[in-house]
């Protein structure tokens, strides 16, 4: 079976834009990357893709850790969150697999990252 693996990036500017300290070139700023390693399964099938989904939903969140700090505050859960969705996207559309984007689409709306207003009300 050939080694397939996929890189989760989130994207220089987002992580200038979180950071909110001082202003920062999208240029300076090296976002972190995580290989998911998925030659052992087979995602062609709805079981294989689904546990690639989840590898890369935990690597999303992995990374965007260590982008936005955690806090307690709703507006860093909120971007941590939308980074995690966002980082997914960009995962599942490189490896450009349809089983894994139809496995995707199917629980994407369950999985919507709150707006900050619902999270304060």
């Amino acid at each position: 079976m050939t080694s397939w693996k996929t890189r989760i990036f989130c994207s220089g500017v987002l992580a200038a834009a979180v950071a909110g300290f001082a202003p920062v070139q999208a240029a300076d700023v090296v976002a972190p990357a995580v290989s998911v390693k998925y030659a052992d399964l087979d995602v062609g099938t709805v079981e294989g893709a689904a546990m690639l989904l989840e590898r890369i939903e935990a690597a999303a969140s992995d990374v965007c850790a260590q982008l936005i700090p955690a806090g307690l505050d709703q507006v860093s859960r909120v971007k941590r969150l939308r980074c995690a969705s966002k980082s997914v996207a960009a995962a599942v559309a490189k490896v450009n697999q349809p089983v894994l984007a139809e496995v995707y689409a199917r629980g994407t709306s369950a999985r919507r990252a709150p707006s900050v207003a619902a999270l304060v009300r």
